[in-house]
């Protein structure tokens, strides 16, 4: 027991190696900062979220050194659009919670195995799920649609624009012979499709139960038990979840305190786009600590989008939530690798 608990630990706290992210970071901060600056100079921060998520395109296939970032950005950018315009439909049409939680669960499905095919990095369907939770969470009529598609398509495209001028730069132009040459693939990971069956069953098993037993922001489950299944093995994903739970619980506690200071929109904004570089230069290295500032990024958006709304009550229910589908998710992973080795027993029998 006590290898297995060695194991999960070193799984938490490792970091990864250092990468060339300042750029990067820099990008990621431009690619949403300037969509929701010009939010907050229209006065349509009531739209914050839709520039939020399409800004989290720049995230994708930042290190390559060739073309290829245009064209994963590209099918991010267009999952991630896809994924909001199907839970403002959720919201639009006053869903039951039932469908809503099948919506995510096909997201988590169907973008996992896009990501795994058209190699994304990172990996896996966290933000796509995050874009539909959020969008689904939040009242919405026809006209968001146009909202998602403007807004949110333009931040998409402003993204593609950077990587595409930082490409010229870099590389005295972009032809589009070097763009034919660097159009994906589908080539998925072995066992994509299992794994992809797993996301969405977690996400759909998380949510449906955190409905039942807390009701609120119910969808922060499934993006936790989503995080608890991802991984090569049963000890990272449970390492997956504790990182999860425990960055969300740094995170709550931060945004408890940002939110006690009473920032200006204005102020509020900056530092969401200072924490979006942040995440980008941490994300890789780890999961936990990169999840604390998602969190505070994540509450900032949703009061910069609803200021009106109860801040207390929003951090309570995301710590609550959180490890509410971090739970599920870990019971999943260890169930799920409990099957795995009696069959291998069995097999080898």
């Amino acid at each position: 027991m006590s290898g297995h608990v060695a194991r999960v630990w070193n799984h938490t706290v490792t970091w990864g190696p250092a990468l060339p992210s300042l750029g990067a970071a820099t990008r990621v901060c431009l690619a949403a900062g300037l969509p929701l600056a010009l939010l907050l100079a229209t006065g349509h921060l009531n739209w914050a979220l839709y520039a939020g998520f399409g800004g989290f395109a720049a995230l994708y296939a930042r290190y390559d050194d060739d073309a290829r970032p245009l064209w994963q950005q590209a099918s991010a950018g267009a999952t991630l659009l896809a994924a909001m315009l199907l839970g403002t439909a959720a919201s639009v049409i006053d869903a039951p919670v039932f469908v809503k939680a099948l919506a995510l669960a096909f997201v988590a499905w169907g973008t996992n195995l896009i990501s795994s095919g058209l190699r994304w990095a990172p990996p896996g369907p966290i933000f796509a799920v995050f874009a539909a939770g959020a969008c689904l969470s939040v009242p919405a009529t026809a006209s968001s649609f146009l909202a998602v598609l403007g807004v949110g398509g333009a931040t998409v495209l402003w993204s593609l624009l950077l990587a595409l001028g930082i490409g010229v730069v870099r590389r005295g132009g972009v032809s589009a012979v070097q763009l034919r040459a660097a159009a994906p693939g589908w080539d998925p990971l072995p066992l994509s499709g299992g794994r992809s069956l797993l996301m969405g069953l977690s996400a759909l098993v998380a949510g449906l139960a955190a409905h039942a037993v807390l009701g609120g922001h119910w969808y922060w489950a499934s993006l936790a038990a989503i995080a608890a299944v991802m991984g090569a093995d049963a000890h990272s994903r449970v390492a997956r979840g504790v990182q999860r739970f425990l960055g969300t619980a740094v995170g709550v506690v931060l945004a408890a305190g940002l939110f006690a200071l009473q920032l200006p929109a204005w102020a509020l904004l900056v530092v969401v786009i200072v924490i979006q570089g942040f995440v980008e230069l941490l994300i890789l290295r780890n999961y936990g600590v990169a999840m604390g500032l998602v969190t505070v990024l994540a509450l900032s958006m949703i009061h910069l989008a609803s200021p009106a709304g109860n801040a207390k009550e929003l951090v309570l229910d995301r710590l609550a939530e959180t490890g509410f589908g971090a739970i599920i998710g870990i019971a999943l992973a260890v169930g799920l690798g409990t099957v795995v080795r009696a069959r291998r027993r069995r097999e080898a029998k």
